[in-house]
């Protein structure tokens, strides 16, 4: 089995212009060139990742037809072990190199030998930020405050090989449990993507224009950005902040009629584009960010559901505005609760929901072949309040507490929701007034900073 040798200092052996050299984890670039050793029956060699063999003279020997040098693994009193090839041990020197002209063990000669999938296990932990309920903060492993015996992850120090094992899988889990002696803490990856759908460039993209706008500020977002559009890439930079350009990706998608426009945000969730992100954030375009999102990412990344503002005038299992109809077809156990608005969705991941939301698309459109593209009222909603219900992946917090209704068409839902610019929650969702792009630009220009 392979093993990929970690040194004093973090760094890896790694082939570059046919040479060993030690390079750190965030200098990896191509995998296939980590060097690792490998113990068959034909004996110890050195090998890349993706198969190549180090001949005897990369290790400081001669190129011979027939092998002569023989390659030792010794193990050390504290858990690492030295290479030793003849005479010599293998040592990683303070100018980066390998070298094998060690005649004892020190500090630079020892090695910590790890498994694959638990190297790619710290790299990933190393990559990224990490948040927990023990504090608010973002966690971080900090090599520059760790050695090889002793990590520090997020200021809590711990032995190296148990904080290796203790984070095993946490690449596709996206969160790992890690004990503290009797304290038990668990972390969540916080990689943050929020997603638009914006078609044609109408009032839906002056309503874009303001949202991304408040992303910036005051919702002082620094994640990645979708957007799924029908537009050239060049019309959604033109109207997003300068410090967002590079954080924007562009999903392109055809769109024809109003099930097109909506059910894009459905689509969008069959695809891997979101795969890697937790957690995920989907906002219509007449959403105004009136508050940083920092505390909602944190709170999103850590959440075990999915999430939306519940309309408290809507139930569930009577308004077609949220799935009534189709929970009439289908009728399940559940209590009378309220149904959702799905102009602001938090998917915590993919890992553990992308099955259902899955099965929304795959509702949806199994429906509208079936009786026509204008059969379900309100398209997606309903699909989304119908499915996330029946599978139990609906919680109303925490987007419910967090979002405000925007307009004054219907006073009676005015009256419900107060929005005071000097209170902000998080988010406003401008559905309640035909003159969405006015009002929006209003409040924005009270709340920023």
């Amino acid at each position: 089995m392979k093993k990929i040798l970690m040194a004093h200092n973090f760094h890896v052996l790694y082939i570059d212009k046919g040479k060993i050299i030690q390079r750190s984890i965030k200098d990896i670039h191509e995998i296939e060139n980590i060097v690792c050793i490998e113990k068959k029956y034909t004996g110890i060699n050195f090998i890349t990742l993706g198969g190549r063999e180090i001949v005897d003279s990369i290790l400081g020997g001669l190129n011979r037809a027939v092998k002569s040098s023989v390659i030792q693994i010794i193990s050390q009193s504290n858990g690492l072990k030295s290479v030793k090839i003849e005479k010599n041990y293998m040592r990683a020197n303070q100018n980066v190199d390998i070298d094998f002209e060690a005649v004892d063990v020190q500090r630079w000669e020892q090695f910590l030998f790890l498994d694959i999938n638990e190297f790619f296990d710290l790299k990933f932990v190393y990559s990224n930020k990490w948040v927990s309920i023990s504090g608010k903060d973002t966690f971080n492993l900090d090599l520059s405050r760790s050695d090889i015996s002793k990590i520090n992850f997020g200021g809590i120090e711990f032995e190296t090989e148990d904080f290796i094992k203790q984070i095993a899988g946490c690449s596709e889990k996206k969160f790992f449990i890690i004990n503290e002696q009797w304290k038990i803490h668990k972390f969540f990856i916080l990689k943050p993507v929020v997603v638009f759908v914006v078609f044609g460039d109408g009032s839906a993209y002056d309503q874009f224009k303001l949202s991304i706008e408040s992303l910036n500020n005051p919702g002082n977002y620094d994640g990645n950005i979708i957007v799924v559009t029908n537009l050239e890439k060049e019309k959604i930079y033109k109207i997003s902040p300068n410090n967002f350009k590079d954080k924007i990706k562009i999903v392109s998608m055809y769109a024809q009629d109003r099930l097109d426009f909506v059910g894009a945000r459905l689509s969008i969730f069959t695809t891997d584009f979101l795969d890697s992100f937790q957690p995920i954030i989907y906002s219509d375009a007449d959403v105004i960010f009136d508050k940083e999102v920092k505390d909602f990412l944190r709170i999103g990344a850590m959440a075990d559901k999915c999430s939306a503002q519940v309309e408290n005038f809507h139930l569930h299992k009577e308004s077609e505005h949220v799935g009534g109809s189709l929970f009439q077809q289908d009728l399940y156990e559940l209590e009378n609760v309220y149904g959702f608005n799905g102009g602001i969705l938090l998917v915590p991941n993919m890992v553990y929901h992308k099955d259902h939301l899955r099965a929304c698309y795959l509702c949806l459109h199994n429906y509208v072949i079936n009786y026509g593209r204008d059969s379900i009222p309100f398209y997606d909603q309903s699909v989304l309040n119908y499915v996330l219900y029946k599978m139990h992946d609906f919680s109303p917090s925490p987007v419910t507490e967090m979002t405000q209704v925007g307009g004054d068409e219907h006073q009676s839902i005015r009256a419900m929701y107060e929005l005071d610019p000097r209170k902000p929650k998080g988010f406003v969702h401008f559905w309640n007034t035909a003159n969405r792009v006015e009002e929006m630009s209003a409040y924005l220009e009270k709340i920023k900073c």
